[in-house]
């Protein structure tokens, strides 16, 4: 009897270690895949991604990259099409440098516009975190903010649009309004043109004269050796025609 409670009890310690094991390789609750070898506060940041399931019911995930490698959805449980998000961290180990990007798949991608993509990744909370290795703070913040994407509370209120708008009308027409001032001022205060040294005039009506600054004279041969034709055409071509021009 002693015999077979502890070969029952070594099968069942082996079963429970291959268990650990498998859960621990594929991250916290299997949410976390880190294949870079960064991570060091799994506790947290498997919360933090347990918390937007709960609140979007949707799966998220995360994935550690290193270099040029990527990942592939059947590597962590999933095929393209299913509801998924994935934020994935990308680890350069010559340049000690981070990288991260956000994966929408399904459902989500609808739901999260790019406007919002980049309003979530170019957070302070979330970039400068990431970028300096405090990862668990920018997956915090991460999920945080893409819960309130993916749930439509993330895109400012109109209100905020409009006072914003209304705020940059009022200061272009205060800056408009002032140029036209201060030139109006400007040329009040600018000295009066002087006529007098220009220019003198008699306007009295005593004194006036005609001054006749030139005088053009035309003349026109009219041929008279015949008296009906040269009437005619002296009348009609003679006149003012030739002369005016």
């Amino acid at each position: 009897m002693m015999k077979k409670l502890s070969l029952a009890f070594v099968f069942t310690a082996i079963i429970f270690s291959l268990f650990t094991v498998t859960v621990s390789a594929s991250g916290s609750d299997s949410r976390i895949y880190d294949t870079a070898g960064i991570i060091d506060d799994e506790e947290r940041i498997a919360s933090a991604l347990s918390d937007f399931e709960a609140e979007c019911g949707i799966p998220i995930r995360l994935v550690t990259t290193s270099g040029n490698n990527s990942y592939d959805l059947s590597e962590i449980g999933f095929v393209y099409g299913e509801d998924l998000i994935v934020l994935e961290i990308n680890y350069y180990h010559y340049t000690d440098t981070y990288y991260y990007y956000l994966d929408t798949f399904g459902d989500a991608y609808d739901k999260i516009s790019d406007s919002e993509v980049d309003r979530i990744l170019d957070a302070k909370g979330v970039y400068n975190n990431i970028k300096s290795g405090r990862f668990a703070d920018g997956v915090e913040t991460f999920a945080k903010l893409t819960s309130k994407a993916y749930r439509g509370k993330l895109q400012e209120p109109w209100w905020n649009t409009v006072l914003v708008s209304f705020i940059i009308a009022l200061i272009i027409g205060g800056v408009t309004v002032g140029c036209v001032v201060y030139r109006y001022k400007r040329t009040l205060k600018s000295p009066p043109y002087p006529l007098d040294r220009y220019a003198r005039l008699n306007l009295s009506g005593d004194e006036c004269s005609d001054i006749f600054i030139g005088s053009t004279v035309s003349k026109v041969r009219i041929n008279t050796s015949n008296g009906r034709s040269g009437g005619g055409s002296g009348g009609r071509s003679g006149g003012g025609r030739r002369g005016g021009r």
